[in-house]
């Protein structure tokens, strides 16, 4: 699949001269340096790139996370926006709605920071961190260990 990714790549680097959204009133360069610092464009090559960086250096760092590398390529389904409306619909929520959210998120980071403090001050001298007894026995019906029990 990755080599029909490459080829796909290669084919529209090739041919975005020929876009009207990449070419309009520039020369082929131009064009090409458009498509390779578009966003679209960028995704695909996250997506194809630690491959090929796997196959030239085994062992590396890449090598070793190279299937968290590889989801990268689940960013490729954002490209269904032009057949799929809910993409848009997304981004235009997002859009229309960003102060909004930017408060509610500001909200949720100052709760969160607030109660994790307070659990923090609560609990800070609690050394023993075990559970409290007698543990509840949900349905054990005798001689229940601690893995029965949970």
């Amino acid at each position: 699949t990755v080599f029909a990714f490459t080829l796909e790549y290669i084919l529209r680097a090739i041919g975005v001269g020929a876009d009207p959204v990449f070419a309009s009133g520039t020369n082929g360069f131009v064009a090409r340096l458009k498509y390779f610092i578009s966003f679209y464009s960028i995704i695909d090559l996250l997506a194809i790139v630690p491959y090929y960086i796997t196959l030239a250096l085994p062992g590396s760092i890449v090598d070793q996370y190279d299937e968290y590398l590889r989801m990268a390529r689940i960013l490729r389904l954002l490209k269904l926006d032009k057949f799929v409306p809910s993409f848009t619909l997304i981004d235009d929520v997002i859009r229309f709605k960003w102060n909004s959210l930017k408060v509610a998120g500001f909200a949720a980071l100052t709760l969160w920071i607030i109660f994790g403090g307070l659990l923090y001050l609560f609990e800070y001298q609690d050394a023993v961190n075990e559970l409290d007894d007698p543990v509840p026995i949900y349905g054990c019906i005798e001689d229940c260990t601690m893995m029965d029990r949970f």
